[in-house]
């Protein structure tokens, strides 16, 4: 519902189709002018301009230039009606056009506001969606990995948040390679331990098309069979199909796979399809099949985080990928939409008290923000990014500190050696950014 009434208010640009309602919207007024009045045709005598709501009515809905293209052409027809004689008055009605003309100027210049502020919700709408639905996994994540390490703890010491980290840890090392598949083998290998697949296999797609050779495959599983049934649902529609929807897909019972997945990311870019052709009986139900679908939103998430995250990882090789991620979605966020974010920079010198002080603002962080801690020969550097925050926001942030360090410890932010930086993310490069920023902590601490 929602969706459809901004495509309503903010429609897509097409000029052709504005242009071609501008004109016949202005002369179906016309039209309706000459029917009430053939000698006033623009009803320049009546009581109310009436034809100016066409020119209104595209302002409000275009824009200026419609706007004025639809009073250009009143104007073309009161001349017109001058020269065959359809209007007796000769004089040019000058504050007619002149007030019409204002009044679809100022529409237009109001429908222009609110277009750019709808386009602004749209764009940080994505962005917190975005988030959310990383949030999401996570947290079903946290409740899976809670449930497996109880039952299996016996059968599995490693636990899936460890198994995880390491594949994190082995996709960040790879080479980047834009929109490929990193540790697809690993990963399969991974996923064939956890969630007892006998024989599976990863295909890369492109251009919608899935590319014969496997990228990574575990058993003994043969030839890709490019037009099985499930796979061509999978893939259609961009969702895991398994053997358990057969009555719902035509053509499934002759499918010779279990379970196709699409691997996708948060954009909607299909990267790869994982299917399955071998796996226990038992190991076929919802649980697994839930399971295994957040382990491909995981790993693709990573990948994003790997990809996005390279430009500042060359300049600050330490800097958490989760974090270099978000500032270059926010630094573009800012500079497409003006909504500023910042990153808020804590340096703690040497004190009695740091560890104390130190935990006491990580008490005070937001659930939104994101930190990147530093320690280094008895100094701490804590950076705070704050998403959609602006410089006030920021400011506030830092007084509440000041405010409770002064009730706690007894003094401001230079009693108790702190020195505080702030700035926004859309400023310039984020990685020369991020690389200034920690530089000037490390000056202040002597380091």
């Amino acid at each position: 519902m929602k969706s459809q009434l901004l495509r309503i208010i903010l429609p897509k640009p097409r000029p052709a189709w504005i242009w071609a309602e501008a004109i016949g919207l202005t002369l179906l007024a016309l039209l309706a002018g000459f029917t009430v009045d053939a000698h006033d045709p623009l009803l320049t005598q009546a009581g109310f301009p009436w034809l100016w709501l066409s020119p209104v009515l595209l302002s409000l809905r275009y824009g200026t230039l419609p706007g004025v293209g639809s009073a250009f052409i009143l104007l073309l027809a009161w001349l017109v009606a001058l020269r065959l004689g359809y209007t007796a008055e000769t004089d040019f009605p000058r504050l007619f056009f002149l007030g019409g003309l204002l009044v679809t100027m100022l529409c237009g210049e109001y429908a222009g506001l609110w277009r750019t502020k709808l386009r602004r919700i749209e764009e940080l709408n994505g962005y917190l969606d975005h988030r959310l639905e990383e949030i999401t996994y996570r947290l079903y994540l946290l409740r899976l990995s809670h449930d497996r390490l109880e039952q299996n703890l016996i059968s599995k010491p490693a636990t899936l948040r460890d198994a995880l980290i390491r594949l994190r840890d082995f996709i960040l090392s790879l080479e980047h390679v834009p929109g490929e598949l990193l540790g697809a083998q690993p990963f399969l290998d991974f996923l064939t331990q956890f969630c007892q697949m006998e024989a599976a296999a990863i295909y890369r797609v492109k251009r919608r098309q899935v590319e014969p050779a496997a990228v990574a495959s575990v058993g003994s599983i043969g030839e890709l069979a490019a037009d099985d049934p499930l796979l061509r649902h999978a893939l259609s529609t961009n969702a895991m199909s398994h053997v358990a929807e057969i009555d719902e897909i035509d053509g499934a019972h002759a499918s010779r796979y279990l379970v196709v997945a699409p691997i996708h990311n948060s954009f909607g870019q299909t990267l790869g399809v994982l299917v399955v052709e071998k796996m226990p009986f038992f190991a076929l139900n919802d649980e697994t099949l839930q399971t295994l679908a957040v382990l491909l939103a995981y790993y693709v998430d990573h990948m994003i985080a790997a990809e996005a995250a390279m430009p500042i990882r060359e300049v600050l090789p330490d800097c958490p990928p989760m974090f270099a991620e978000e500032v270059l979605k926010l630094g573009r966020i800012e500079r497409d939409t003006g909504v500023a974010s910042y990153i808020v920079a804590l340096a703690f010198s040497p004190h009695p008290k740091q560890q104390d002080m130190y935990m006491m603002v990580k008490r005070m962080q937001r659930g939104l923000d994101l930190t990147w801690e530093i320690e280094e020969a008895g100094t701490r550097i804590m950076l705070t990014l704050m998403p959609l925050s602006g410089q006030t926001a920021a400011e506030g942030y830092l007084a509440r500190i000041e405010h409770s360090l002064q009730d706690q410890f007894g003094g401001n932010f230079h009693d108790c050696r702190i020195r505080p930086y702030s700035t926004s993310v859309g400023i310039g490069s984020a990685p020369l950014l991020v690389q200034d920023l920690v530089a000037r902590c490390r000056n202040s601490l002597g380091l």
